[in-house]
């Protein structure tokens, strides 16, 4: 567990949008949930299980909260048929086109 958070600790110290980006959440699925954090430049996706199983991550069970439209089914995108390992978390990062709208 240390090594995990030095690592995340490592990962918010280097990416800026995770201190002042703004903020959503993905429900997935019992167990499963993800932290969404986005600017016009970069999106950052922390999603965790904490369930004893490793879980394949599927789209059409996500619900979006706090989210513009276009973000959400980027995420949806992002982490469809991802596999998370059980009690694993997993960090997703993806650059934006600065010049497209939220």
């Amino acid at each position: 567990m240390e090594k995990e958070v030095k690592e995340l600790a490592h990962w918010r110290r280097e990416n800026r949008v995770l201190v002042d980006g703004k903020v959503g959440y993905v429900k997935i699925a019992y167990g499963i949930n993800a932290l969404v954090r986005y600017n016009q430049r970069e999106l950052v996706i922390y999603c965790y299980n904490k369930t004893d199983q490793d879980i394949i991550l599927d789209a059409g069970e996500f619900q979006t909260y706090c989210l513009p439209e276009k973000i959400g089914e980027l995420v949806s995108d992002i982490l469809d048929q991802e596999s998370v390992a059980q009690k694993a978390y997993l960090l997703k990062t993806f650059k934006l086109d600065r010049n497209e709208k939220e």
